[in-house]
């Protein structure tokens, strides 16, 4: 039986972070798809995840590209691209609060 991780707190991700995601963001579980895909992106593989919108697509990036540039890489950089400018704002919002909390 393969195991699943659902809380925030099951992965190897910055105390910062996670303390931003359950206090600050409400978030505290992933939803099915997003358990799936988080453990391939923690293990830098390469994943396309196809979901609907406002399903949690972009936690999982942000979970992912926090493990790799604070954990497993520290000091590497990412790059984050979206196809619409109101949702760059969006995004570049969210990772701003991200960046103030690490």
């Amino acid at each position: 039986m393969v195991e699943v991780r659902t809380s925030v707190f099951d992965f190897d991700l910055p105390t910062p972070f996670q303390k931003l995601l359950t206090e600050k963001w409400n978030i505290s579980k992933l939803y099915p798809p997003q358990s799936e895909a988080i453990i391939p992106i923690l293990n830098g593989k390469n994943t396309l995840v196809a979901i609907p919108t406002a399903s949690g697509k972009s936690l999982i990036a942000y979970m992912g590209i926090m493990h790799k540039i604070l954990v497993k890489e520290p000091k590497s950089k990412a790059l984050y691209i979206v196809p619409l400018k109101a949702l760059a704002n969006e995004k570049y919002r969210e990772l701003e609060e991200i960046g103030k909390v690490l």
